[in-house]
């Protein structure tokens, strides 16, 4: 048997097209997953947006569609709900039906948010979706309340069936280089012997974290990564998972841009650290770096450069970081300069506060109050105000 896993898509409209092109490469996927010869598709969550909360938009919601509707022919399609999916929004896929040019019925889609067991002919899903803080009672902590949900499922399961598990969570032992968070956040921190019974699921597929990955344990566990990179600073290895009962997870790697993360030291003007290496930049200054991009002209990866240091390093750079910008400009290179204060790690305790926020309109007043700086109390208030007529007109 094979089954093949997609992690985080993390689709945004500004990315559909042009240099990154989301919507080709998940046509791209979609196609070579139905020639895999897989009897079952994952989702393991995340499917458009970066910032929680987000509400899809609706060139995300038909991108992820014309995915559906091509592998759908082939296989089922199971999906966790992630952390950056807002509930209900995506409650539709579980309506998705077409009739197939040889007359038959497209396979079942399902879209779930509350943990539950999918039993198919053949095997069967164990859901184990990511749930909110403000969705339980807060008799005991999150992460003991998320381990209770998700280990009741194995009562419903025959150790004797082919058993899955599709997770979507933060799991003890898993290695972070770039694409999640810097700084320390409240999400809970699970262990996958501590929700999955060892000899009970045949394997698990995790989103969450943005790189392939194998996640300690008694049970064959892996995060699928993602498609795409997310943010600057992302492993260059970006693809789909293939799990066959032969070869276990195997990643299946595309070509596509990366998004490459440069920082430079403001004092001796020189580059510090590129992730991915995908550039040997390296030791290298600031006027070399702007001579290389005016004559270069290579325009395939999108570059993030960060200069950190004192606010007073960074004031003299900045004159510096534009030309290195408007060089990029001239190449055709996309360039984001940014300056990186430094200053002491706190915890994000405005995600806890987003987490916990029930409605997507007190979510929002969360995370905007949560900022530095915060945007005008009047202005986030008017902004609440249009979220709250917007649902109520849906």
């Amino acid at each position: 048997m094979k089954v093949a896993h997609i992690g985080d898509l993390h689709l945004m409209r500004s990315r559909l097209d042009g240099k990154e092109g989301q919507l080709e490469l998940l046509r791209q996927v979609a196609q070579e997953i139905v020639e895999s010869g897989a009897e079952l598709c994952l989702l393991s969550g995340d499917l458009s947006g970066h910032t929680v909360p987000h509400r899809a938009a609706i060139e995300e919601r038909n991108a992820l569609l014309e995915f559906v509707a091509i592998v759908s022919a082939a296989m089922p399609i199971v999906i966790a709900r992630g952390n950056h999916d807002t509930l209900g929004e995506w409650k539709h896929l579980n309506s998705f039906r077409r009739k197939l040019k040889d007359g038959k019925w497209s396979c079942p889609v399902r879209y779930v948010e509350k943990p539950e067991i999918l039993a198919f002919q053949d095997f069967t899903v164990a859901v184990m979706p990511w749930i909110d803080e403000a969705s339980f009672d807060g008799s005991k902590p999150w992460a003991r309340a998320l381990v209770a949900e998700y280990k009741s499922l194995a009562e419903e399961l025959d150790p004797n069936e082919t058993n899955f598990a599709l997770i979507h969570g933060a799991f003890d032992g898993a290695f972070i280089r770039e694409g999640q968070p810097t700084i320390p956040t409240t999400d809970p921190l699970l262990s996958i012997d501590g929700i999955l019974k060892p000899g009970l699921y045949t394997a698990a597929f995790v989103g969450h974290y943005h790189q392939f990955q194998k996640i300690p344990g008694k049970t064959p566990a892996y995060y699928g990564g993602s498609l795409y990179p997310s943010t600057f600073g992302e492993p260059a290895e970006k693809g789909w998972v293939l799990w066959s009962e032969a070869h276990g997870h195997r990643l299946v790697q595309l070509d596509q841009p990366c998004r490459v993360k440069i920082t430079m030291n403001p004092k001796t003007q020189e580059v510090e650290t590129v992730e991915p290496p995908v550039l040997n930049w390296v030791g290298r200054n600031a006027m070399e770096i702007a001579d290389y991009l005016e004559n270069k002209r290579n325009g395939r990866h999108l570059v993030k450069l960060d200069y950190r240091g004192t606010e007073a390093d960074t004031r003299e750079f900045r004159l510096l970081a534009a030309k290195i910008k408007e060089s990029a400009r001239k190449a055709g290179l996309a360039l984001v300069v940014q300056a990186e204060i430094e200053r002491p790690v706190t915890t994000r305790e405005g995600a806890s506060r987003v987490a916990k926020a029930k409605s997507i309109a007190d979510k929002f007043v969360e995370w905007a109050q949560s900022r530095d700086p915060a945007p005008p109390l009047k202005l986030i208030e008017r902004a609440r105000a249009r979220i709250q007529q917007a649902d109520q007109a849906a």
